[in-house]
């Protein structure tokens, strides 16, 4: 009955912990906010307490129509160059572009600093570098000619010429490798 008491108290001990860590996190996360508003720590622009009037009616709409229906992301309007009339940039405070795109951004997408891995550029992600795209296009482009080498086997002899013919191409099939999932 002892060792019951033990364990009882030692759970409770466990879930008070494990409370208080989860509070910790919470706190955390809050203090870690920014507000793009006043630029203060510690809470969102919704509920920033020194919020303009004027900016108040500009959430919740698409930057490129005005409309409350839809977001920018299924907005089917064309608008020229990419513009963003109804956006407003959180860093000049101008109307028609987006803080990422704004001229006085010096992160421009990275705002904890960094660039594109294999341009340099800040305007975009890795990912979406016109870079990559041009390599991927050369690589599938390439017209030099590929030469392809028979795999030795016992039967092959060590004298015999191992170029492949272009037509005569034999698919090996590769060797299944099993997964092994341990519990």
């Amino acid at each position: 009955q002892e060792m019951e008491e033990k364990i009882k108290s030692q759970m409770k001990y466990d879930k008070e912990k494990g409370e208080q860590r989860r509070l910790k996190r919470i706190e955390f996360r809050q203090s870690q906010k920014m507000c793009y508003n006043c630029r203060e720590t510690g809470h969102k622009m919704s509920e920033c307490t020194k919020i303009k009037n004027e900016l108040i009616g500009s959430t919740g709409i698409c930057f490129r129509c005005g409309s409350s229906e839809h977001a920018l992301s299924k907005c089917n309007a064309r608008v020229s160059d990419g513009k963003l009339p109804f956006a407003k940039c959180f860093i000049c405070n101008k109307m028609g572009h987006l803080s990422r795109d704004c001229p006085s951004n010096s992160h421009g997408l990275y705002p904890n600093g960094g660039c594109c891995n294999l341009c340099a550029s800040i305007k975009h992600l890795s990912r979406d570098c016109p870079e990559r795209k041009k390599s991927k296009r050369s690589a599938a482009n390439c017209d030099s000619p590929i030469t392809s080498l028979k795999r030795l086997d016992n039967k092959t002899s060590v004298d015999e010429d191992l170029t492949f013919d272009k037509d005569k191409t034999d698919s090996i099939p590769k060797k299944k490798i099993k997964k092994v999932v341990t519990f």
